[in-house]
């Protein structure tokens, strides 16, 4: 608390007036067009552009760090992606500028600290959930249980993708986790957002970034909402130079709650992600929170969204459940979303099914990379 104190005190004026709302068709063209080196591939723009200065990136990331409740007396185990992306690169660098330290790059290097004889100093590791998962086999199959071979990891920092409360448990339990820490960002951005505890109402990083979001139509600062409230995030980092954020549109839903002395964030998803059911948005955050709760032994799960003709239904394949418990998720659903009421009606079973399986990765829809990038599938893409 005494940190987003300082980052209240400390947090930055909103002077964009009537300054219109960057996509990311506008920040690929500014990046084509600038004169300062290129450096990474962003993630929604896809081509590579000119980050801000590492300084800045450090006093960014170490600020979420800070939030997060990490100390100079961490060690840190890298294990996100190397370049042409940035994160492991901004992450080794807030550690640096924190004065804590980094025992490798990247997630290719994973086992340096174990040849240099340095793993059981590791007491925090970040990555994307996925990979994290990943990695823990990798050193199951060479090196034995993660949580031996990294014996003092203690928290985990995860960012990238929504962090399912199955996967959640899953990380905490392979990893021998006592913490794990939500961030929220992106490769134009950096870190806008850190959590300081599980509920995923992270902390944004204000004295860094002025955060809006869309609503019907208007911009609203996020320090001016008075209930919760949902909107597509709009992100201006103002010490920018090389490259212009001002409103940029990531792409994503967030939902804003009023708090003191700084508003919370949690992340919904992509918006491209966002099920509409009769007008009422099925965001994916929601729809996996829901799941982990229903299904609390059940972490594998995928949903296809049956969209090509009306009205959209929803079937969550979930491995291994026996009980479908369809009202439950039902009721699980209306108390994150009470609008999807009117759409799902007194029969949930007809807008939103569950179907349990064997092995998920049988399932016909899915493409090579299956279940790593694929939570949501809906049928009009799928058969386009």
């Amino acid at each position: 608390m005494d940190f987003e104190r300082r980052i209240a005190a400390t947090q930055l004026p909103n002077t964009l007036g009537d300054a219109p709302v960057m996509t990311k068709e506008d920040f690929a063209r500014e990046a084509r067009e600038a004169s300062a080196p290129l450096r990474f591939a962003t993630s929604q723009s896809g081509v590579p552009a000119p980050v801000a200065t590492p300084t800045h990136v450090g006093r960014i990331c170490a600020d979420a760090l800070r939030v997060a409740g990490l100390t100079t007396d961490d060690v840190h185990l890298n294990l996100a992606a190397p370049a042409p992306h940035a994160s492991a690169w901004s992450a080794n660098r807030g550690l640096a500028r924190l004065g804590a330290r980094s025992l490798n790059r990247n997630f290719t290097d994973w086992e340096r600290p174990i040849e240099e004889g340095v793993a059981s100093t590791a007491t925090v590791v970040s990555s994307i959930p996925g990979k994290a998962l990943d990695v823990a086999d990798e050193v199951e199959r060479s090196h034995g249980p993660p949580t031996e071979v990294f014996p003092s990891l203690d928290v985990g920092l995860f960012s990238g993708q929504l962090l399912r409360p199955g996967v959640r448990t899953e990380l905490a339990s392979r990893w021998g986790l006592e913490t794990t820490r939500e961030f929220y960002g992106s490769s134009e951005a950096f870190l806008v957002a850190a959590a300081t505890d599980d509920s995923r109402r992270l902390v944004p990083l204000l004295n860094h970034h002025v955060l809006e979001i869309e609503v019907d139509g208007d911009i609203v600062d996020v320090r001016d909402v008075e209930t919760p409230t949902e909107g597509s995030i709009l992100i201006t980092d103002p010490a920018r130079s090389a490259v212009t954020l001002q409103r940029y549109r990531q792409g994503d839903w967030v939902r804003v709650h009023p708090d003191d002395p700084l508003p919370r964030i949690t992340p919904l998803g992509r918006s491209d992600d966002a099920i509409d059911l009769d007008g009422a948005l099925l965001h994916p955050a929601d729809l996996f929170d829901a799941i982990g709760e229903v299904f609390p032994d059940e972490p594998t799960t995928v949903v296809y969204v049956h969209d090509a003709d009306p009205p959209t239904t929803v079937e969550v394949f979930v491995e291994g459940a026996v009980d479908p418990r369809t009202d439950e998720l039902h009721e699980a659903l209306l108390a994150r979303q009470p609008a999807l009421g009117h759409a799902i009606g007194d029969a949930p079973g007809e807008r939103i099914e569950v179907s349990p399986v064997a092995d998920l990765g049988e399932l016909s829809f899915l493409t090579e990379d299956g279940l790593k990038s694929q939570l949501i599938v809906f049928e009009s893409a799928a058969n386009a």
